[in-house]
């Protein structure tokens, strides 16, 4: 099953996990007429005190030169910080090694995604989104090593005007891998059918199918666009592949595969 042919060739060095440490209830029904102005006067106060506020701020804003409202927006910008921990094993100075130890874990289950850094190939295992379980599934597996996968979206949107497309982009790959990595675990634990597993798969493959028909429709800036939808493009086509060869002795590993792929697509992206 070749559900996304393509190795990760790191630029920059990515940290290893383990490099620096490892309302009231009242009882009476009865309402008179001077409650009710009570109440309507009590509204309009806080309108009045709510709208003073706002253009409190829209002058502060204007006076700091729009510095606040930048600083409250960044201040929200931490949700756009995705991390993913990769147990890998090996480390291969021969291609041709790793795409041998690769097979071998693919066909035990496993990822069997590699990356490149600095002349010396890696192979996953899989990926995880909690460093927990990474670490449960690393103590298990004797010479391998976790290695953390951080995507800082900080200077893409710094650099865009544009941050609803990077949302529903960033928003709708990361949402796809949660629920790959959700199902995969699921359908290993036979806690899943592959039919049920399958029909997950295809409403994630479906899913991203919107989201580059969003991409290829919105009025955005071109680089930005591209970008996106090579974000995108590994995880639909992986999706996709799972979903056209509808294997079920294989969903494990090309689920993992995949989630692995986007964890190194959203890096390379964040980091262009």
């Amino acid at each position: 099953m070749d559900y996304s042919p393509y190795y990760f060739r790191r630029d920059k060095r990515e940290k290893r996990a383990g490099d620096d440490k490892y309302r009231g209830a009242g009882n009476s029904s009865v309402k008179t007429r001077g409650a009710g102005r009570g109440v309507r006067i009590e509204v309009v106060i806080v309108v009045t005190i709510f709208l003073c506020l706002v253009v409190a701020l829209i002058l502060a804003n204007v006076w700091s030169g729009e510095k606040i409202i930048a600083a409250i927006t960044d201040a929200f910008k931490d949700k756009d910080v995705c991390e993913y921990y990769v147990v890998a094993v090996g480390e291969y100075s021969d291609e041709r090694e790793a795409v041998v130890q690769a097979t071998v874990i693919r066909a035990g289950g496993g990822a069997g995604y590699i990356y490149e850094d600095g002349g010396v190939y890696f192979v996953a295992l899989a990926t995880y989104l909690s460093e927990d379980e990474a670490k449960a599934v690393s103590d298990k597996n004797e010479g391998t090593f976790i290695y953390e996968v951080r995507a800082d979206f900080g200077k893409l949107y710094d650099a865009s005007s544009d941050d609803a497309v990077i949302d529903r982009a960033v928003g709708d790959v990361t949402a796809a891998l949660e629920e790959l990595s959700a199902r995969s675990a699921d359908y290993a634990a036979n806690e899943a059918s592959a039919a049920d597993t399958l029909n997950a798969v295809t409403a994630v493959r479906n899913s991203l199918y919107a989201t580059k028909e969003y991409l290829y429709s919105v009025k955005a800036d071109a680089k930005l666009l591209e970008a996106l939808l090579g974000l995108v493009e590994p995880v639909f086509l992986g999706a996709e592949a799972v979903v056209m060869d509808n294997h079920s002795d294989e969903l494990v590993a090309a689920m993992r595969y995949i989630v692995t792929s986007g964890a190194f697509a959203l890096r390379a992206l964040s980091a262009a």
